[in-house]
Parts: structure tokens; C-alpha cells; sequence
């Protein structure tokens, strides 16, 4: 009993200080009225703008639009970035040195030369291997001219082409690319190289300047093969037989300007100076035209339905100081796929 009572006494002891620490006035007790008690104090609502005081416009399920500083608007991040364009460009002065990678083009061009009459046809198709690296195949399909320089009237017929190049370009960058042209004529064998450095600077929105086409002309064989004439690889096929030495190289310093008019259409202008027999080894230096470093302007016009399809035509004088025997007229199309 004793034991029981002891155990008692304790228990009341023990829970005398929480019932103390309940009703100490010092905290209220959690009524904002009893002394010492802590007052809780609410924010006002927002109030609606002054056209539409009944609220009406207020959505809560409305979302949220990032940088907005409107009520309900995110500051999280920066807004989305606009689309950038992909794919081919159908503006030529946008349109890179090389084609895309897996990308193939196939052209036919035409050219017809006054004073003889000589009118040539030419094929070319390119493939892009990757972004770089580019494969082109060219073939002179032939002309129609007379071998002795008689008009197309007085007796020309057609002359197959014997001709053909292949070529290698690598873009170096996106305004610089080199290009290897490897021109072979099959009979006689005759051989050369042609190196490039094609280069494009678009110098505003609609202009761009081009150069380093077809710069340095080197014969490894007999003579340079045209892969635009088979009027001119005739003649010097000629001038072999009869133990004639060609020029060993040319040089043609060239520049071109890119308007585009549209999107769809593009206006190019070109001037251009060749040196021939620069090498020497030749008994007839500027075999290849009336003078021995002849001057050549032209201008073509560029129409492009679609960024697959491009029709080209044009003009232009070889050598201004033979206007009437240089004067060509040209016209191409090209098909991408």
C-alpha cells in the first residue's frame, strides 16, 4: 500500500509543470483576446481592374507564359528561340559552295558561239558524300560544227564528244572551298588538271561575291581538254597531229557578283582575265582565242520554282577583242534530288 501511494504522489508531481506551461499567460493560449496572445494578420485581395470590377475576366485555369509580368506570370527562364530555316536554300546567293550530304544534282547546259555557228551540249552531276566532301562527274556531249570552220549551213554536222572530267571539292569553310578537275580526252589521249579555290562572300542581303572558279589550267598530256567545246578540243587535236606544242598552262583571274531580285530568282554578273602560255612551251601562243589574254564579261539570270529546280540563261563574250566570233549564248537547268 505503502508502495501504491508512494507511486501516486509522484504521477501528480510530474504533471504539474505541463498543466502550468498550458495556462501560462504569457502565450494566450492561442486566443489573440487573452493577454500576451499573438494576433494573426491577413493580406488584403488583390483588387480587379477598374474594367471588370465584378471579375468576370479572371481566369485561374489560364496558363502561364514564361517572362510574363502580368499577374500569374513566370519569370523561370528565357522564351523559346525562333526556328531557324533548314534544309536547301532556293536563294542562290544563301546556297553553300557544296551540296548537302547525300544530296545529288544532275545539270544539262547549252551553249551556241557566233561567227562559226558552233553549238555545244554539256552534261554534269554531283553528289554530296558528306557536308564536305564533294564528287562530280562533267561529259562534252558534242557540238554541232564544221571541222573546217564552216558555218552550220555550209556543211557542219554533229561531233560527239570525246571529253569527259572528274572533280573533287572540299569546303575549307563556309566561304571557302578547293576543287581538283581531272579533264581527259579519249582519243587521242590527251590529259590535264584544273585547280580551284571557289569562294563566296555574302557582302549584304541580297548581294554576294564570287571568285577562284577554274583558276589554274595545267596539261599533263598533249593539251587541256574543253569539257564546254568539242569545237576547241578539235582544233587542238588538229594542232597536234601536225607536231604543234600547247600552251603547258593558263590562268584565268575571274570575279562575279550575285544580285537576288526574289527569293526565287537571282541576276549574275561575271568579268574575268585569262593568260594563256603561261607555262611556255607553246609555237602558238593563244591558240584558244583570237588574242593571247583575252578579256571575257557575262551575265546570266537565274529562275528557282523550288530549292530542286533551277533554269538558267545567259550571255557572253569570251574575248572583247574578237566580239563577233566570241559571242555565246547560253541556257542550262539543273535538278536536284
Amino acid at each position: 500500500m505503502k508502495t501504491a501511494a508512494l507511486l501516486g504522489v509522484l504521477g501528480a508531481v510530474s504533471l504539474c509543470p505541463a498543466l502550468a506551461s498550458a495556462q501560462d499567460p504569457g502565450d494566450g493560449g492561442g486566443d489573440p483576446d487573452a493577454p500576451g496572445g499573438t494576433e494573426v494578420e491577413l493580406g488584403e485581395d488583390p483588387e480587379p481592374p477598374p474594367e471588370d470590377m465584378d471579375g468576370t475576366s479572371e481566369n485561374p485555369d489560364a496558363p502561364k507564359l514564361i517572362d510574363d509580368d502580368s499577374p500569374g506570370g513566370d519569370d523561370r527562364g528565357p522564351a523559346a528561340p525562333a526556328a531557324k530555316r533548314t534544309g536547301y536554300p532556293i536563294e542562290e546567293i544563301d546556297r553553300p559552295l557544296t551540296l548537302p550530304a547525300v544530296t545529288s544534282e544532275v545539270g544539262l547546259d547549252t551553249r551556241a558561239t557566233f561567227g562559226n555557228l558552233d553549238v555545244e551540249f554539256g552534261l554534269e552531276a554531283q553528289y554530296g558524300i558528306t557536308r564536305q566532301w564533294q564528287l562530280g562527274l562533267r561529259y562534252g556531249i558534242g557540238g554541232l560544227f564544221d571541222k573546217d570552220g564552216e558555218d552550220i549551213g555550209d556543211g557542219a554536222k554533229f561531233q560527239t564528244g570525246k571529253a569527259f572530267g572528274l572533280d573533287v571539292t572540299y569546303l575549307v569553310f563556309d566561304w571557302l572551298s578547293v576543287r581538283l578537275s581531272l579533264p581527259v580526252y579519249v582519243d587521242p589521249f590527251a590529259m590535264g588538271g584544273v585547280i580551284g579555290a571557289p569562294m563566296k562572300f555574302k557582302i549584304a542581303d541580297k548581294l554576294a561575291l564570287v571568285t577562284g572558279e577554274d583558276a589554274l589550267e595545267i596539261k599533263f598530256a598533249k593539251f587541256v581538254p574543253s569539257l564546254r567545246s568539242e569545237a576547241a578540243n578539235t582544233a587542238a587535236v588538229a594542232l597536234d597531229d601536225v607536231g604543234t606544242t600547247l600552251s603547258n598552262a593558263n590562268l584565268r583571274l575571274g570575279v562575279g557578283v550575285i544580285y537576288q531580285m526574289s527569293p526565287k530568282m537571282a541576276i549574275r554578273g561575271d568579268f574575268a582575265q585569262r593568260f594563256t602560255n603561261i607555262g611556255g612551251g607553246s609555237d602558238t601562243p593563244g591558240v584558244d582565242s583570237a588574242s593571247e589574254s583575252p578579256t571575257s564579261i557575262g551575265g546570266q539570270v537565274q529562275y528557282s520554282p523550288s530549292a530542286k529546280l533551277d533554269v538558267v540563261g545567259g550571255a557572253s563574250i569570251e574575248d572583247m577583242a574578237a566580239i563577233g566570233d566570241s559571242f555565246t549564248l547560253r541556257a542550262g537547268v539543273a535538278f536536284r534530288i
